[in-house]
């Protein structure tokens, strides 16, 4: 990749986050929840490897104070429900049946905004797209660490 490749992929990151944020803000007033809990929310629906707060902070990037504040307001909401573990230090983070409706209402929001990021684009090329960026992500892990 090159400078310009360099410039292109920024781009597509900028524009994709905000088409996301935008699919988010959506769903945030249809259900009357915050952007931020529409979020979180979703996150954990959508994530097997996201069950804990911790696990959003770092899986997504997002702050803990984010992620910390959308729970406690979900979880007043009735949405989710925390579950101590063994090491009390963590909490697993269950959702509730309450949190079902809104949440198919936020993954059909995602998947019309994907729809519109991916049209005219075939399968084998989105295919080969998402092998680059996992390839990418793993160098961009191993490099952390």
């Amino acid at each position: 990749m090159d400078i310009n490749g360099l410039n292109g992929l920024l781009y597509l990151v900028h524009k994709g986050r905000e088409n996301y944020d935008q699919a988010l803000k959506k769903c945030a007033a249809e259900t009357g929840l915050s952007k931020q809990e529409v979020e979180v929310l979703f996150v954990f629906y959508n994530s097997n490897n996201c069950k804990r707060a911790c696990d959003i902070v770092s899986c997504r990037g997002l702050s803990k104070a984010y992620v910390s504040k959308a729970l406690a307001n979900l979880t007043k909401k009735g949405l989710v429900t925390m579950e101590i573990e063994e090491d009390r230090r963590y909490q697993k983070i269950l959702l509730t049946d309450s949190a079902d409706q809104i949440v198919l209402q936020i993954r059909q929001a995602i998947e019309e905004s994907i729809q519109s990021l991916t049209a005219g684009i075939s399968k084998e090329d989105l295919q080969i797209f998402m092998k680059v960026i996992q390839k990418m992500t793993f160098n961009v892990q191993e490099k952390g660490r």
